[in-house]
């Protein structure tokens, strides 16, 4: 139910959707929230019709972004790491660990997903621990995708790509029955940043300066007097982010050698996320 409340005996116009002792605790304590994800995708009013966060955008927000935090933080991470490598030893899976480092270059991953404010996007966050996190599903696109590129000639049905990242019904070779779908010898987990890292994210921001032309699909020329309008996104820089590839078999020597190869080629060379041809998403494979 929507309701007009007052607050320190003035008038407010925000229309409330949220049960009203939810708003006053989010209100008066707005500055308190640690959780990013809440902040950037959750928290919002709305006010004369145009939606409005309950805090300052800041130009950037470190990892650790509050000093009360950073124990919290550090703990989050060394716990899922520690869960992580729990699971495979308890599944006697074969696992190897990798570290990607971003150095110079930021990452834009996820930006084009849904923020209730609308010229702001914000870069995937985990929804619960409100963290930055690259999720397993993107990294076993990129790896299958480059994997076939670089070490099968972009055959995409060859024997080795199926049998390391499997096949969807639609994607199973012609003399196979349609139903038989391929699970992946492979396994991607959700890859979060490192400990001991201390990261950002920033607000950067990328403008269309041709609106018309891009909204109407070229059917309005590209001309000077045209309105751009500033879109701003929110992205990670100087991180590290530890990633764990399993496998159901052990891997030969030279499936291992791809693999490293390959997930190098990934950060180096493709990029992860957004805006790669401008140079974003790129980051080092560290030995571990």
């Amino acid at each position: 139910m929507k309701k007009k409340q007052q607050r320190n005996n003035q008038n407010d116009d925000r229309n409330e959707i949220l049960p009203q002792g939810t708003s006053d605790l989010i209100y008066h304590y707005k500055n308190q929230i640690d959780n990013l994800f809440l902040k950037f995708c959750r928290y919002a009013y709305l006010s004369k019709g145009k939606v409005t966060p309950y805090f300052q955008i800041k130009q950037s927000y470190s990892l650790k972004y509050s000093n009360n935090a950073n124990d919290t933080i550090k703990n989050l991470l060394n716990d899922l790491d520690g869960k992580t490598q729990y699971l495979l030893t308890t599944l006697n899976i074969q696992y190897r660990k990798f570290t990607i480092e971003q150095g110079d270059s930021r990452w834009a991953i996820g930006i084009g997903g849904v923020s209730p404010f609308g010229n702001l996007s914000v870069s995937t966050l985990h929804p619960v621990y409100g963290i930055p996190y690259i999720p397993a599903s993107t990294l076993k696109g990129l790896m299958r995708h480059c994997w076939i590129e670089i070490n099968c000639n972009g055959d995409n049905d060859a024997e080795e790509v199926l049998r390391l990242f499997g096949s969807s019904e639609n994607e199973t070779p012609k003399d196979e029955l349609e139903h038989e779908n391929r699970m992946g010898q492979l396994i991607f987990f959700d890859s979060y940043p490192d400990a001991k890292c201390n990261g950002t994210l920033y607000r950067d921001v990328i403008t269309p300066l041709y609106p018309l032309y891009y909204n109407n699909f070229g059917g309005k020329p590209p001309t000077d007097d045209q309105k751009p309008v500033p879109i701003e996104f929110i992205c990670i820089e100087n991180m590290q982010f530890n990633i764990y590839i399993g496998s159901y078999e052990p891997l030969s020597n030279d499936e291992k050698s791809k693999l490293e190869n390959t997930l190098s080629y990934v950060f180096s060379e493709q990029g992860i996320g957004a805006k790669t041809s401008l140079g974003y998403g790129r980051g080092k494979l560290k030995p571990v």
